[in-house]
């Protein structure tokens, strides 16, 4: 596994034929390092994707909301929020209420995380 990029590069890198739209969630994993709670949200990326596989890495999270049920847990990104609160930290839905960059009470699938990095698995 090796780093892309991180904080406001995956903004940047991550659209176009490389963006987590249509990619795979494949799973979540959530845990603690010494920054505090961190979730790993990896990706099967679009086959044009200049790379196949993804890791997105959120750490020093203060608040994480991931649901699902039976197989249905894991799906292709059909919509997305992600981007940089008014405080300088990251925002992430990947079931999304709506696609503005406004944080909703409804999205689901969330993460809020002072730094968020992206790695090749």
């Amino acid at each position: 596994m090796y780093l892309i990029c991180e904080n406001e590069e995956v903004l940047q890198r991550f659209v176009g034929e490389n963006s987590f739209l249509d990619a795979a969630i494949e799973r979540y994993v959530v845990g603690n390092d010494s920054e505090g709670v961190v979730v790993d949200v990896h990706f099967r990326m679009r086959p044009k994707s200049k790379w196949p596989k993804v890791l997105l890495r959120f750490s020093c999270c203060d608040h994480y909301a991931i649901c699902g049920e039976g197989e249905r847990h894991f799906y292709c990104v059909s919509h997305l929020k992600l981007f940089t609160t008014d405080v300088g930290k990251f925002y992430a839905s990947f079931d999304p209420y709506n696609v503005d960059s406004v944080i909703s009470e409804k999205d689901n699938d969330v993460i809020h995380a002072g730094r968020i990095r992206a790695y090749k698995v």
